[in-house]
């Protein structure tokens, strides 16, 4: 590949990885589409307008917080004591994955990008001042080809897991879906998904 194909590769993977995460994003409003109409709200349309202008975070919250009304409440479904237990664990940890995923997808839109050349392998590097109390820092991040590719399956998974969560609880889906949704989450995002992308 020469250094034109590979400098347009890296700059396509940081679009990938953004691309990727607004579709856990869309996955997310479309599981609280479907817990508001269980509810009785069955104007999609509706929903999709009030979350519209709804931040990444704000898309988070939404969604653990109707997950675990409705895991207290089980309208759906009649889940077992431990069923109950090993939902709760899952959405604590998929949780935290998201956050990381967030926090992730905030440092590529926010820094600032250049192509460096060292010993003959391009890489992206990136600076992003961040205010912490009264100071300033400046986060560096560095991207060699290929990293952002490894996180855009976790990302995916991230998608599917949530909308497993969503299809157990208002009883579509099967609890053993779950199981096979927890180990996508041991593989890949308790890992350091990070892989080559460094921060100082």
């Amino acid at each position: 590949m020469d250094k034109e194909s590979k400098q347009q590769e890296l700059f396509s993977e940081l679009g990938k990885f953004v691309a990727h995460f607004e579709g856990l994003q869309e996955i997310q409003k479309e599981c609280i589409c479907i817990y508001l109409e269980e509810s009785g709200l069955t104007n999609d349309k509706l929903t999709k307008l009030l979350l519209s202008d709804s931040t990444a975070k704000s898309i988070c919250d939404y969604f653990f917080s109707i997950s675990a009304d409705f895991l207290k409440n089980q309208p759906k479904t009649s889940l077992n004591p431990d069923e109950v237990d090993f939902i709760q664990k899952l959405l604590d940890k998929t949780r935290n994955a998201i956050n990381d995923a967030s926090q992730l997808r905030n440092d590529i839109v926010h820094s600032s990008w250049k192509i460096t050349n060292i010993y003959d392998e391009l890489r992206l590097e990136a600076e992003r001042i961040k205010i912490r109390g009264s100071e300033g820092d400046i986060d560096q991040l560095e991207i060699l080809l290929g990293d952002l590719s490894k996180t855009i399956e976790w990302i995916d998974n991230l998608a599917l897991v949530s909308f497993d969560i969503a299809t157990v609880l208002v009883g579509f889906g099967s609890i053993s879906n779950l199981n096979d949704a927890e180990a996508l989450l041991k593989n890949i995002a308790f890992q350091n998904f990070r892989s080559g992308l460094k921060k100082s």
